[in-house]
C-alpha cells in the first residue's frame, strides 16, 4: 500500500457498489409494486426523466452516505471487481426500464440472471478483477 505500513488507502469502490446495488433494489422493488398495482405509465417523456433522476439521486445519496472507506486489500479488490459488473448492470437496467418503469423488474432480472446478461457481465467482472489487481499493485 503506500509503503508507510499504516492503514490501507481510502477507496470509493464500496460506496459505488452499495449505491448501484441500491439502484437495482429500488428499480426491482419499485417496478414490482407498480406492476402489482396495475400502474401503466405509457412511456411518456416525464416518466423517463423521473426514472433517470431517481436513479442518479439514489447513487449520489447512497454513495455519499457510505463514503470513502479503508477496506482491507481483499475487500477492496472484491468491491472493485464487483463494481465492474454491477455498475453496467444497474445503468443498462435503468435505461431499458426508463420508458416503462413498471417493467423494470423484468430488465433487472433479465440482464442480471440470464445467459445473455452473463455473456457480458462475466467478461466485465473478469476484466475488472485484473484491472483492480493491477491498480492495487501500482499503488504499492
Amino acid at each position: 500500500m503506500s509503503g508507510d505500513g499504516g492503514s490501507p488507502p481510502p477507496s470509493w469502490a464500496p460506496a459505488l457498489l452499495a449505491a448501484h446495488g441500491a439502484v437495482l433494489v429500488l428499480l426491482l422493488v419499485g417496478s414490482a409494486v407498480l406492476h402489482a398495482t396495475g400502474v401503466r405509465t405509457g412511456g411518456s417523456g416525464g416518466t423517463r426523466l423521473v426514472t433517470w433522476v431517481l436513479a442518479v439521486a439514489t447513487v449520489v445519496l447512497v454513495g455519499r452516505a457510505v463514503g470513502r472507506r479503508r477496506p482491507r486489500r481483499l475487500w477492496s479488490w472484491l468491491a472493485g471487481t464487483a463494481a465492474w459488473a454491477v455498475l453496467p448492470w444497474a445503468w443498462l437496467s435503468v435505461g431499458l426500464a426508463a420508458d416503462n418503469p413498471e417493467s423494470g423488474w423484468v430488465w433487472v432480472l433479465g440482464v442480471g440472471f440470464s445467459p445473455y446478461g452473463w455473456s457480458w457481465l462475466v467478461p466485465l467482472a473478469a476484466f475488472g478483477a485484473v484491472w483492480t489487481a493491477v491498480l492495487a499493485r501500482l499503488s504499492d
